[in-house]
């Protein structure tokens, strides 16, 4: 369905001395018209989500959150924004 995609990246320095290629996966999924939810996972351990809500055509909020999964005690990371056109 159109309120469905998914997406996958592959990165891979031939310079870098550990040749580990990095796999990205990602996917959003949009609830009504105005509200996206979205994620993101890395081989490095990263996970990612976001909300996102239009207010109207001139106002929008999002809330993210990054969390490192093969770190427990590192802090996950916190953002907001609001975009206002």
């Amino acid at each position: 369905s159109s309120d469905f995609a998914v997406g996958s990246e592959i990165q891979y320095e031939i310079g870098s001395p550990e040749n580990k290629p990095k796999l990205t996966f990602g996917g959003q999924y949009a609830l009504n018209y105005d509200t996206i939810l979205k994620s993101k996972f890395d081989t490095a351990g990263s996970l990612s989500l976001s909300y996102q809500q239009k207010f109207n055509k001139n106002a929008k909020f999002t809330i993210s959150t990054t969390v490192d999964t093969l770190n427990n005690k590192a802090p996950a990371a916190l953002g907001l924004s609001i975009n206002l056109t």
